[in-house]
């Protein structure tokens, strides 16, 4: 434990930059050696991120953000993934060639997807609300197919060389019948024509747009001699608006829907327009260029109210654009965008928070921003992670962790995670060796759960911890792996509850306050133990550096074991009291300034501690010491003790705020003894009476009416 209070707090000035450190840690070593892969898709179900690994040797990997539950659940990499429910569908191949299969998530258990014979050779999987649609090769045709989980049912449309949008399960495309082309509404499985596409000149390009649940499409209208325009139309039920008609030769590349407001990003062949965005809130008026020199598809929405864009420039840094004012604000530089043939974003949105990364001198940083500057700030990194990676793609959110694919010197191109919320300590209790009180009797009941070892420490006046007895120890899985942060400072701390003040420490002004004590040891298995030096006295921060340096890779595992000294407490004393293990970075950073060895005082982890905190559960189940009457009435306070032999001793009656407010030495005989003290004085409340008497101090509460 770290006793400089120098150290511990110019530590809080230099080590910022570890600030959460602990909060992105690898998910699992899934992929062996250094082999790399991009992603050509993903999707997501309530369960689990599906991620379509693409590499010389395929895999299709599942995570729900865990090392138990990542997993390869097939030896191929799918171009296209759907999802209905927590199935997930994908083209596949068995005897009678391309099919589309579905997959519940269970390892190399993937089959062809009921009721889908006449889906073969898949071109796109498009999401819908409740289905997916399959763009299926169809007689020289790309059509298609409208599939529920049990059905499918094949569209008399072609949609080759199109782009199609969805709203909920409607479907809006762009139908060719030799040279005519129509726009085409599709409900319930019901074709319905919308307008045709008059002088339609094909250009590759983003046709599809949306405000809300209102189509708008990009029509490519050919002018002759091999130049065309763009036209934004609002589509209808049954018929088109024009609404802007672009410069001559630009084309959209991307575009995206944030509140009343449709954005895209537009390119030229003539190379007059390179690179432009622009928005619209569906008339001549609201449509307008914003920038240029923007990076193609890099456009992200907030995905809240806000009419609000978030979009990296060529030159990669990162802007917003807030359409209800029209001004637009640059962020950040730097970015780190994700890997160029990955078809995943740059940024993560939660609750209208843009989380992204950036270069930095020390390595890759995670940041988060809600569109201002002054809502622009860091979050955290990691040692893990190359120093100068070419790209972090991230994948997406699950279980409150943030899934990223980056590449580490140490484990290769693996997936790893941001936590968003502090992780709960310890989640499982391994094992529990219960000790016996120094009298060698049992433990009682009440303090012998050790479940409640898990968790975040509640540090309260409640029976929430486990008593290990003398000698007595308990294994613990951690909620995540907690990594070293390459420094001597702390990486959790070991919450213990005993009785007394919050500045109480276990030796002090040569005396002693219940010095209870325990050894650690950490391991990344639970089978390989690494010993850390030091016993631990009461609330205690951890370093698992030494263990690191020894070959441990991370802790998930602690083995707590009691350590107490006999002879500094009496018969009813039942050891080291674990109350949980703080494991965020956050809470341990933050904590660390204030910490003594007996209670976390003055700590900015509000939620956890509070630091006029005084604990007034009984250290131990008290056998020599009773008050009556409890609650006092009339003021005359009787004390009951026993004792082995005649002695002294002192008895002191506290506030709850630790204040001395009555004091009495007193002589006492071998057996029963009854005191009586006077306590009329006192104002009404709850009192702590203390008594003291060599290595014996023992407590007790009462309350004055």
């Amino acid at each position: 434990m770290k006793k400089s209070k120098t150290k511990l707090l110019l530590c809080l000035l230099v080590c910022l930059s570890s600030y959460c450190q602990a909060q992105i840690s690898l998910v699992k070593d899934l992929l062996p050696g250094n082999q790399s892969y991009t992603i050509p898709v993903i999707t997501k179900t309530d369960e689990a991120i599906y991620i379509s690994a693409s590499s010389s040797d395929d895999k299709l990997i599942k995570t729900d953000g865990t090392s138990e539950g990542t997993m390869v659940i097939e030896n191929l990499a799918p171009l296209q993934i759907g999802r209905i429910g927590n199935n997930i569908y994908f083209e596949n191949y068995d005897v009678e060639g391309p099919s589309l299969f579905m997959s519940d998530g269970t390892p190399y258990g993937s089959a062809v997807a009921s009721g889908s014979n006449s889906i073969t050779e898949i071109s796109q999987i498009y999401q819908a609300e409740n289905k997916i649609y399959v763009a299926a090769y169809n007689e020289g045709a790309i059509s298609p197919v409208s599939y529920n989980g049990s059905k499918a049912t094949l569209l008399d449309l072609d949609i080759s060389y199109g782009d199609i949008l969805v709203i909920g399960d409607d479907l809006y495309v762009r139908d060719q019948d030799g040279s005519k082309n129509s726009l085409v509404a599709v409900k319930n499985n019901v074709p319905n024509e919308i307008a045709p596409v008059n002088n339609f000149t094909l250009q590759y390009a983003k046709e599809w747009g949306k405000i809300g649940n209102q189509p708008y499409y990009f029509a490519p209208i050919n002018d002759g001699d091999g130049k065309f325009h763009t036209e934004l139309w609002k589509v209808n039920t049954n018929s088109v608006d024009v609404i802007f008609s672009f410069p001559a030769m630009a084309s959209v590349n991307s575009s995206g829907n944030i509140g009343s407001a449709l954005f895209f990003q537009m390119s030229s062949l003539s190379g007059d327009l390179k690179s432009t965005l622009w928005v619209s809130k569906g008339t001549a008026e609201t449509t307008m260029q914003v920038d240029d020199d923007v990076l193609e598809n890099s456009l992200y929405n907030s995905k809240d109210e806000r009419d609000l864009l978030f979009y990296v420039k060529t030159n990669k840094s990162l802007w917003s654009y807030d359409a209800s004012t029209n001004t637009k604000l640059k962020l950040a530089d730097n970015l780190i965008t994700a890997d160029d043939l990955d078809r995943v974003q740059d940024f993560y949105f939660k609750e209208g928070i843009a989380y992204f990364f950036k270069q930095s001198e020390n390595g890759p940083q995670l940041w988060e921003s809600d569109g201002t500057s002054a809502g622009t700030s860091y979050l955290a990194d990691s040692e893990l992670l190359d120093l100068n990676p070419s790209g972090i793609s991230i994948v997406g959110e699950i279980n409150k962790a943030l899934i990223f694919k980056a590449s580490s010197k140490k484990y290769g191109t693996e997936l790893f995670k941001y936590n968003f919320q502090p992780s709960s300590g310890a989640v499982r209790v391994v094992s529990f060796d219960q000790g016996k009180k120094k009298n060698g009797t049992r433990v009682a009941p009440n303090r012998s759960n050790p479940e409640n070892a898990l968790g975040n420490p509640q540090e309260n006046n409640t029976l929430n911890f486990v008593a290990l007895g003398f000698g007595g120890s308990i294994t613990l899985e951690l909620g995540d792996m907690v990594y070293d942060d390459g420094s001597a400072e702390p990486d959790m701390i070991l919450v213990e509850t005993s009785y007394g003040r919050a500045d109480q420490m276990c030796f002090s002004e040569g005396k002693t306050y219940y010095p209870e004590q325990a050894f650690v040891e950490v391991s990344a298995d639970g089978k390989e133990w690494y010993s850390l030096p030091n016993s631990n006295c009461r609330t205690s921060f951890l370093d698992i550096k030494p263990a690191v340096d020894a070959g441990m890779a991370y802790a998930k595992f602690i083995r707590i074991t009691d350590a107490s000294n006999g002879y500094s407490f009496d018969g009813a004393a039942d050891g080291f009291d674990v109350d949980g293990i703080i494991i965020s970075r956050k809470e341990v950073e933050g904590t660390k300034g204030s910490l003594t060895n007996a209670r976390i005082s003055g700590s900015v982890a509000s939620d956890l501690f509070d630091p006029n905190f005084m604990n007034l559960t009984p250290n131990e189940e008290v056998e020599g010491i009773s008050t009556y009457p409890n609650p006092i009435t009339e003021g005359l306070l009787t004390i009951k003790l026993s004792m082995d032999a005649a002695q002294k001793g002192s008895i002191s009656i506290m506030d709850v705020l630790g204040r001395v407010k009555l004091s009495k030495e007193v002589s006492l005989n071998a057996g029963q003894n009854d005191l009586q003290i006077d306590m009329s004085t006192l104002e009404k409340g709850t009192y702590l009476i203390q008594f003291e008497s060599g290595n014996r101090t023992e407590n007790a509460k009462v309350i004055t009416r």
